[in-house]
């Protein structure tokens, strides 16, 4: 077409595409759109569309909520495992109990007059009150708006010591002052003049 006209307009590009539309065989589709974002609701949306014949559905939540929810289950998830710890801590002490009670394994061996079960259980209620103020405790104050607070507080002092660095090498190593050429013919290119910068 550029070949026969000289000039090309607007019409003609859009008769051009508008032509290559109208032959063009559709591989994508679209199906539905379902975009849920009530205040009692997660927010989200689904897309669903037919490629080539299979349907696809992708799903999106929004960010902020997303960082909620991951939040949630991680919490769950701590005190899921905190759980779990609890009820090994008490099949492990009755089993404790057992072997040196009712089985009387290891029944000589007391360590300060008290028997090796009662240290055992001891040292492992140790570590579980360990766990359960990890879990109770250290989380609810360093959670991750704790974590953000400090960062930011981190990067705004870095960034206050990096405005003061530049400003002491700015006082003691100025940079010289640019010039600009002085033009003794404004006919002749600047290349050609023998002039100081």
């Amino acid at each position: 077409m550029a070949d026969k006209k000289k000039e090309i307009y607007d019409e003609d590009l859009i008769a051009l595409v508008g032509d290559r539309t109208l032959t063009y065989n559709e591989h994508i589709k679209f199906v539905s759109l379902l975009v849920n974002a009530g205040s009692l609701e997660k927010h989200e949306a689904t897309l669903t569309l037919e490629v080539e014949g299979s349907k696809k559905t992708t799903t999106s939540i929004d960010p902020v909520q997303k960082e909620l929810i991951e939040n949630a289950q991680a919490r769950v998830r701590q005190k899921k495992n905190l759980y779990r710890h609890f009820v090994a801590f008490l099949a492990g002490a009755i089993l404790l109990i057992v072997i040196n009670q009712v089985l009387n394994v290891g029944e000589e061996f007391k360590p300060f007059e008290t028997p090796w079960f009662v240290w055992a259980i001891l040292i492992w209620t140790f570590f579980f009150l360990i766990h359960l103020i990890n879990v109770i405790v250290m989380s609810k104050f360093m959670n991750k708006e704790w974590e953000q607070k400090h960062l930011d507080r981190l990067v705004a002092k870095q960034k206050l010591r990096i405005a003061e660095l530049e400003e002491g090498v700015q006082v003691s190593h100025p940079l010289p002052e640019k010039k600009s050429p002085i033009l003794t013919d404004p006919n002749t290119s600047l290349d050609n003049q023998n002039t100081p910068l």
